[in-house]
C-alpha cells in the first residue's frame, strides 16, 4: 500500500500547476492491496488518512480537482466504498458511497452499500459516479442517462476481467449513457488483463488507454 501511494505522491509532484483541471485516482486508493478487513479499517484510519489529505494539498498547489475512491467510516461502525470530488481549493464538493457492493467487499472487509444515485454540477457539467463494480447493472447507468450526465467518473480496482471486456464494457455504458467515462484503475504486472484506465466517449470511440501499465 505504502509503495503504491508513494508511486501516486510521485507523479503527482511531477506535474504543474494547471497541468489537469480533474485528476482522477482509482478505487480504495486509501488502502491499496489491503484485504483483511482490520487491516483496511487500521490504515485507512492512520497510513491512509494521511496520504488523502497530502493528495488533497496536491491538488490545490496544481489547481485541479481531484476525485478518488476510498475505505472510510460513514457513522458508527458502518464502512462504506466512497467516491469523493475536492475541488481546486482542497475543499469537498460532492460524495457517493458505492451501491453495488462485491461480496469480497461485504464478506471480508465489512462494507456497507449506499443508497442514492449521486450527480452534481461541475464547471458547466452534470457529473456522475459509478464505482468499479456499478458498470455490472445497466440499469444503474439507464439511471444516470435519465439524469442527463455529461461525464461519469469511475475509479475502480478491477483486475481479473480481460482487457477487451474492460473496454468494451466502458464503451457500451458511454453509449448507453450519452457521456464520457473516464476510468481510473491499477497496472496488475500483466498485458492481456485489469489495467486499462480510459476515457471513452459518448459515441464509444476510446480516446485514451492506459493499457496495462502505470500511465
Amino acid at each position: 500500500a505504502r509503495e503504491c501511494q508513494a508511486w501516486v505522491l510521485d507523479r503527482l509532484a511531477a506535474l504543474h500547476p494547471e497541468d489537469a483541471d480533474l485528476i482522477v485516482l482509482p478505487e480504495y486508493v486509501n488502502v491499496p492491496g489491503l484485504e483483511a478487513q482490520e487491516i483496511v479499517r487500521q490504515y485507512a484510519e492512520t497510513d491512509g488518512a494521511a496520504f488523502i489529505e497530502r493528495v488533497i494539498a496536491r491538488g490545490a498547489e496544481l489547481r485541479s480537482a481531484i476525485t478518488l475512491s476510498m475505505a472510510t467510516r460513514s457513522q458508527g461502525d458502518t464502512w462504506v466504498n466512497r467516491a469523493v470530488l475536492y475541488d481546486t481549493a482542497g475543499t469537498q464538493v460532492t460524495s457517493y458511497d458505492k451501491i453495488h457492493l462485491t461480496d469480497a467487499e461485504v464478506d471480508q472487509v465489512g462494507m456497507s452499500p449506499g443508497t442514492e444515485v449521486v450527480t452534481f454540477n461541475w464547471q458547466s457539467y452534470t457529473v456522475g459516479f459509478a464505482i468499479c463494480f456499478d458498470l455490472y447493472f445497466p440499469e444503474y447507468f439507464a439511471t444516470l442517462s435519465g439524469l442527463d450526465v455529461d461525464l461519469i467518473i469511475c475509479p475502480t480496482y478491477q483486475r481479473s476481467e480481460s482487457a477487451e471486456r474492460i473496454c468494451h464494457q466502458c464503451q457500451v455504458r458511454a453509449v448507453d449513457t450519452g457521456a464520457y467515462l473516464l476510468r481510473s484503475t491499477y497496472a496488475i504486472g500483466t498485458e492481456d488483463t485489469g489495467g486499462r484506465s480510459l476515457i471513452a466517449a459518448p459515441d464509444g470511440r476510446l480516446l485514451g488507454v492506459a493499457a496495462g501499465e502505470p500511465e
